[in-house]
Order: C-alpha cells, then sequence, then structure tokens
C-alpha cells in the first residue's frame, strides 16, 4: 500500500492459503477496469475488490500464460491466450465459449502447437504477434483475403480429391452439398465445419462427380460417370438418369448441366456432345452437332433462351424452338477450348477461352480481349463468373483475376492472399447469395467479394541508410544529407514497414528539383547520379497491397555541393571578365573611332585651307590674267576661261568632299539643309522653280558616312540631269523617315524619255550603283513629255 509502503501477497507459489497458492502469470485490466491474472494450474483468476482476493473464473483450461484483451467481429469481447491443450486459444467473454487452435498438418497457416509465451497487439496495425517455443507467429485479420475451407481427413486425400461443384441447400442455408471428383457427394455444415458422406451405400450412382446444380423443384443434380442423377434433399433419395451412349468403349463423362428456361436440364458431355432431359418425363434425348466428338465444357442461356455450349473447338449456339444451330470461332486446335460463358448486367456475351477473356457480339466476332499483353497473368482461364458489383472473376492457371471492364483494372490473388494453390482447375462457382467459391485439391476457397477484408493501415515508410559513392555515409536522421564536389552517386535505402503481405508493398518517390514526375518501384533503394548543384528534397511514400497509400510522404533534404567550375561564383566571375573583355573592346573601336574622326576632320581642314585656297588662287590669276589681256587672242581669253571654269568646278567638289567626310554632318538635318542648299542653287541658275519637301528639322538620326555621301550623291546626279537636261520648269524634291525606312523622291515636269529607246548614261548607273552599296533600293519611273520621277528607300 501507498501509505505504508509495504506489499500484500494476494496470489503467489508458496502462499500458506491454499486456495491462493499457484504459480501466477501475467496481469492486465480489462475495459470494465477488472484486473485478470494467468496461472498455472487455475487458469485466469480475477481480482474481487469486495474480499480483496482473487476468485477463480470459469475457464476450461488450466494453464494459461500471456494474454491479451480483443473484439472478434462476431464473437465480441474475447480473450487470447497462450495454454489449453494445444498452446494457444481464445475465448469469449460473453458466454466463456472456448476456440482451440489444434495442430493441421496440411494447413500452413494453423499454430504450431507448441507453447505461446507472449502475445502482443499492434495498435496501428491490429496484428496480434504471438510467442511460442518454436518461434513467432502472427495473426493478421487483414492478410488472407479468402476463407480457407480443408476437406476432413475421411475424405482420402489423393490426386482425384478435388472440389468440382457446390451448391447451397435449398431449404437450409447453413447446409451446403459438394461434388467432390472421384470422392463422391457430401453435405457440409458450415457452422460447425463438418461434412457427412453421400456415398454408394446412400445411392449415389459413381464416386466420379463433375458437376452439381439445384432447379426450381429444389431437387439437387450430380453430373457423374455414364449418368446424371437427381437427388431430394428432403427424402435425401437419388434418382438415376442414364442418356443413350452410342459410342461403346468410352468413358462417357457427363461434365456440366444446365437448367433452362422452360425446367428442361441440359446435359454436356465429353464425347456425345448435348442432351436434353425432361424432369417430368424422365425422357434424355441426344442433340447431335457435328460427326465428330463433342467436349462440352459449359452451357449456359441468353434470354431468347438459345443455348450457349462453350466446346474444344469454340462455341455453339442452338436454338431449341427451331433447331438452328451456329458455329463460332471453330479452329482445329484445342487452344479455342471454350471454358466459361457469361452475360453480363448490358448482355453482351463474354468467353473464357485458352486464349484469355473474349467479348463476342451475336455474330460471334471478337469485339474485345483482354490476355497478357492488357492484364492477364496467364491466357488459360478454366471458368468466369461475375460478381454483384459487375466485376469478373477470371479462374486461370496463373491466380485469380478480378477484372474490372468500365476502367479496364486488372487485380490478380494468388497463395499469398489465401488461396491453396494458383492454379485454378475446376470447382469455380459463384452462388446466388454473392459468394464465390474455388475448388483445389483437399481443399476450397470461398469469399464474398462485397465484403473482401482490406488492409486499411498504409505502411510507414523510414529511411535506413544513405551510401555515397557506393560507401556508407554519416549521416543524422533529419539533417541534410551533404553531397562534396566528385560526389556524384548517392544511393538511399527506405524501410516500407507492412507486415500485411509486405510483397505487395510499392514504394512511390519524386526528388524535387530533378524529376518532373513521381516514380513507381518494388526496389528498396533508390539511386541518383550526376545531380547539379543545388538543394533537393527527396519525397517517399508507400502504398498496401489493398492500395493505401502513406498519408505523408517522408521528406529527405539533400545538398549538392557543385565543383568551383560550377558554382554561381564561378559563373559571376565569367561573366564579369565577359564583361570586361566586351567592355574593352567597346572601349577600343570607340577610340578608333575617335582617332578616325580626328583624321578626318584634319584631312577636310587641310583640304579646305590648302587646296582650297589654292583653287581660289587658280581662279583669281586666270580671271587677273583675262583682265589684263582684254581684246587680246580670243584663243588665249578662251582657255583662261576654261582654266577658272574648271578651277571653280574642282572647288565645288572639293567642297562637297569636305563636307563628306566631317563627321559634324553624320545626320539627316545636315543631309536635308545640304541637298536644299544645292538644289536652290542649281535651280536659281537656270531659272527653275525648286520645291523642297525638306523638313525644318529630323528626329535625332545618324547616318554612316557612305549612306549620307550616296544619298547626297544620288540626289545631286537627278538634280543635275533635270536642270540640265529635261527642259523642266520644277523641280520636286521630298524626303520623310518612317521608322528606320528613309523614302527620298526626287521629280521633274520636263521631257522625261522612253526607258525602252534610251540607253542609260553613267549618270542614271551610278545612282543605281549607289544605292546598291547602301542597301537600298532606286526605282526611276518616266515617259516620254511625263518627266521623271525618281524614288529611293533605304534602311537607317
Amino acid at each position: 500500500a501507498p501509505e505504508t509502503g509495504q506489499f500484500d501477497f494476494k496470489l503467489g507459489r508458496k502462499h500458506p492459503d491454499p486456495s491462493k497458492s499457484t504459480i501466477a502469470g501475467f496481469i492486465r485490466e480489462d475495459e470494465q477496469g477488472r484486473i485478470w491474472s494467468s496461472s498455472w494450474g487455475k487458469g485466469f483468476l480475477i481480482y474481487n475488490d469486495a474480499t480483496g482476493a482473487f476468485d477463480d473464473y470459469p475457464d476450461g483450461p488450466g494453464i494459461t500464460t500471456s494474454f491479451i484483451f480483443d473484439r472478434h467481429p462476431i464473437a465480441g469481447p474475447i480473450i487470447w491466450s497462450g495454454g489449453g491443450f494445444y498452446g494457444l486459444y481464445w475465448q469469449t467473454l460473453i458466454d466463456s465459449a472456448i476456440i482451440q487452435f489444434p495442430p493441421r498438418p496440411r494447413e500452413p497457416f494453423s499454430h504450431n502447437n507448441t507453447m505461446v509465451r507472449s502475445i502482443f497487439k499492434d495498435p496501428e496495425t491490429q496484428i496480434i504477434w504471438i510467442g511460442t517455443e518454436a518461434g513467432v507467429e502472427k495473426y493478421d485479420p487483414n492478410d488472407l483475403k479468402f476463407t480457407r475451407v480443408m476437406l476432413p481427413d475421411s475424405i482420402s486425400p489423393g490426386q482425384f480429391s478435388s472440389l468440382a461443384g457446390i451448391v447451397q441447400d435449398p431449404y437450409s442455408p447453413h447446409h451446403y452439398w459438394l461434388a467432390v471428383w472421384a470422392k463422391g457427394f457430401f453435405e457440409w455444415d458450415r457452422q460447425k465445419n463438418t461434412m457427412q458422406s453421400y456415398g454408394l451405400e446412400k445411392g449415389l450412382y459413381n464416386h466420379e462427380v463433375f458437376d452439381i446444380i439445384v432447379d426450381r423443384q429444389k431437387h439437387i443434380w450430380l453430373a457423374e460417370l455414364e449418368c446424371v442423377q437427381e437427388f431430394d434433399p428432403v427424402t435425401r433419395r437419388f434418382r438415376t438418369h442414364k442418356p443413350d451412349f452410342p459410342t461403346p468403349g468410352i468413358n462417357h463423362k457427363i461434365l456440366c448441366l444446365k437448367e433452362g428456361s422452360d425446367g428442361s436440364i441440359w446435359i454436356g458431355s465429353n464425347y456425345e456432345g448435348l442432351y436434353r432431359l425432361d424432369p417430368k418425363t424422365g425422357r434424355i434425348s441426344r442433340i447431335k452437332f457435328m460427326d465428330k466428338p463433342q467436349y462440352v465444357r459449359c452451357i449456359t442461356e441468353d434470354k431468347q433462351g438459345r443455348l450457349l455450349i462453350g466446346d474444344l473447338d469454340g462455341y455453339f449456339r442452338y436454338n431449341p424452338a427451331n433447331g438452328n444451330l451456329e458455329h463460332f470461332l471453330t479452329r482445329d486446335s484445342i487452344y479455342h477450348t471454350c471454358n466459361g460463358i457469361v452475360f453480363d448486367r448490358d448482355q453482351r456475351l463474354w468467353l473464357a477461352t485458352t486464349e484469355g477473356l473474349l467479348r463476342v457480339d451475336d455474330q460471334g466476332k471478337v469485339k474485345f480481349a483482354l490476355t497478357t499483353r492488357n492484364g492477364l497473368q496467364n491466357n488459360y482461364l478454366n471458368g468466369i463468373e461475375i460478381d454483384k458489383e459487375d466485376r469478373f472473376w477470371l479462374a486461370s492457371a496463373n491466380g485469380l483475376h478480378r477484372y474490372y471492364p468500365k476502367t479496364g483494372v486488372v487485380e490478380v490473388y494468388r497463395r499469398a492472399d489465401g488461396l491453396f494453390d494458383n492454379d485454378i482447375a475446376m470447382g469455380f462457382r459463384m452462388l446466388k447469395r454473392g459468394e464465390l467459391f474455388i475448388g483445389f485439391q483437399d481443399a476450397f476457397n470461398m469469399i464474398n467479394p462485397s465484403r473482401m477484408p482490406m488492409n486499411p493501415y498504409p505502411p510507414r515508410v523510414v529511411l535506413t541508410d544513405v551510401h555515397i559513392l557506393n560507401r556508407p555515409a554519416d549521416w543524422r536522421p533529419g539533417a541534410p544529407i551533404v553531397l562534396q564536389p566528385g560526389d556524384n552517386v548517392v544511393s538511399f535505402a527506405f524501410s516500407a514497414i507492412n507486415f500485411t503481405q509486405p510483397e505487395k508493398t510499392v514504394l512511390l518517390y519524386k526528388l524535387e528539383g530533378f524529376d518532373p514526375d513521381w516514380i513507381e518501384t518494388k526496389q528498396d533503394i533508390i539511386t541518383y547520379t550526376n545531380l547539379d548543384g543545388g538543394r533537393y528534397t527527396l519525397l517517399v511514400k508507400a502504398r498496401n497491397g489493398d492500395g493505401i497509400w502513406s498519408p505523408e510522404p517522408v521528406r529527405v533534404t539533400l545538398r549538392v555541393i557543385p565543383p568551383f567550375h560550377r558554382t554561381i561564383w564561378f559563373r559571376l566571375l565569367v561573366l564579369a571578365l565577359a564583361g570586361g573583355i566586351i567592355g574593352l573592346i567597346v572601349w577600343y573601336r570607340q577610340e578608333q573611332r575617335r582617332h578616325l574622326e580626328v583624321i578626318r576632320r584634319r584631312i577636310a581642314r587641310d583640304l579646305h585651307d590648302d587646296m582650297g585656297s589654292t583653287l581660289s588662287s587658280i581662279r583669281f590669276f586666270s580671271e587677273v590674267a583675262q583682265a589684263q589681256l582684254g581684246d587680246g587672242p580670243g584663243g588665249v581669253k578662251t582657255l583662261l576661261q576654261r582654266i577658272g571654269q574648271s578651277a571653280g568646278a574642282l572647288s565645288e567638289s572639293m567642297q562637297d568632299i569636305v563636307w563628306a567626310i566631317n563627321y559634324r554632318h553624320d545626320n539627316l538635318e545636315d543631309l536635308a539643309a545640304r541637298m536644299r542648299e544645292f538644289g536652290l542653287k542649281i535651280s536659281e541658275a537656270r531659272g527653275i522653280q525648286f520645291n523642297a519637301d525638306l523638313p525644318e528639322t529630323f528626329q535625332q538620326r545618324a547616318l554612316r558616312p557612305d549612306q549620307r555621301r550616296n544619298i547626297y550623291l544620288i540626289f545631286k546626279e537627278a538634280v543635275n540631269n533635270a536642270a540640265k537636261y529635261s527642259k523642266c520648269t520644277g523641280i520636286n524634291v521630298s524626303m520623310q523617315l518612317h521608322r528606320n525606312r528613309l523614302s527620298m523622291e526626287i521629280s521633274d515636269n520636263g521631257n522625261g524619255f522612253d526607258p525602252e529607246t534610251v540607253q542609260y548614261g553613267n549618270g542614271l548607273n551610278n545612282m543605281q550603283q549607289r544605292a546598291k552599296e547602301i542597301r537600298g533600293k532606286l526605282v526611276i519611273q518616266t515617259e516620254p513629255r511625263q518627266g521623271v520621277r525618281i524614288l529611293l528607300d533605304v534602311d537607317v
């Protein structure tokens, strides 16, 4: 007691009170707050607060070890406990019923028949872990999808003890009737899991039973070797019907049965084909299809009352009303065997064949095929059933397939899901209540597809290891992983903790900043190589076998330090160096340009000062000589006049050259002013009216020296030609600038000329050449007595 600090001896091996002397085990508290103790000899004990002692709980086993409280979906609150007769059992707390777990050597999922020493229930996954003297066992309510039922040892095990078919008793919902190939006919009590044989001694004709159905009269029909038997589940009596088999020396087997809409029983045999049995009269008639043997595998009926008959050679459609027979999918190959025929909700016909699942139209043409190319694990299908949710269940030689026709999704179930085998050959039947039964050797599975167990617990993803350059890396959980320059390979090892069918666990990962989409894998190691420098985040999540994903992905931060030549500093340095080089080049070109401008300015000044003054002196001296000569010899005077005129012309040309090379005039405004000045001078000398549409000011637009010179010379040539040869009375000049395009037009009202008859002289050809030099376009428009119009367009 806390008040006294002393212990009260309640229960123990050497307790002086014999009623309290026992080997106490584990102590736990239930939902009601009661204290329970296991013991060696007295089973469970419950502490009584009123008496201060442990009372014996009314249980069967005297030995109990470790235990836990749990809740069963049907039995309610229970106790899992070690002990009992086989080392493990559980007991209900409502009626104290005890369920033992005896050894079952044929069942690999059974208890190992050793004492349980510890039991633990995982609160996250609801898995119960059981520690035994022979190892650890696991009970997972979400692991096995399919209920497993073993045929009792009284039905001798062997290769011919496979379940061929099953039907529910029409009067007792907990009783079922089983047809076991080569072993006979049995009644199964599902609640007690007991089986009673109805063999030869009770009226069964033959132990080889291949199919079983229930008709509208609640009679059970058995397909057997050489006969069909009708069984009344009320009177428990058999009635035998033997068809007439015309071919002797054959083991005639009745493989399948089908009740027609008119109450007839249709019989499919392994050699003679199809028979019809009238239950009222017992009369059997044969429906002959072909001369060769027919191996009828399955029979179904459409809404028009026509029979669809699966055969080794495709399938037949037979109309009993008029005897019309049609044959489809005919080939001389066993691989076109039709083993199952169903109609879906939309009355579309589906066939389970040895080449996969086929959907065919009313003319027998294949409209869709589900094969190994688009979802199946094996094309050899032995049966087909459709559940209440319109999902197809396909029995194959490599697992049980569930096919969703609306989405095309195919799910596969195998031994890990609880099936006894992956090869499903016979005994494949969906009963009216919606339960699917699957027959195997000495056993069968069953499941209600609408209530299939699912694992709702997603896997928990954990980073377990990191390798850099294939060597273990030093890392701490939560800390960024750093890759130094040269660490171009990094691997991450993850563990998706999932104890429910872990082989179906799938990882999904994405490296943000590198992977554009999520990547799915079943590998637990993720490797990246040659990542660029920067920060990345690796996201990893997992999915269990039932498609439940981790709610949040695990995040691993990765920092990659790039080599110096790939760092931002190196790039900035390269950019700065490149900028410096470019700046140096620009500065050098500007210096060269300034130097050329100085030279041009000096040349212009020298030409103006030296040669201009010299030409002016020549002109002046020629005029003085003419004045002094007076009326002297005419030839001398004329020569002096020519010298003066040539000097004047040369002086004007020199002025044009000086103007052209002077950089101060490299703009449109100076060009326009020069053109206006020249045009007025020429026109006034000739008595011609000169009209210049030249803006007084242009927007600031510089011209290259070659552009300025050639545009001016084209203008000068055009004006000179108009003044000298056209006999015009007016010259019009206009110049406009539209963005980067300069347009100039020069026209006169003179005589013009015919371009077809007049050959261009040097002046017009020079104008065209100058336009090409500045990449411009020059157009000359003229007609006799219509003047001349010259157009120039050039980019500036």
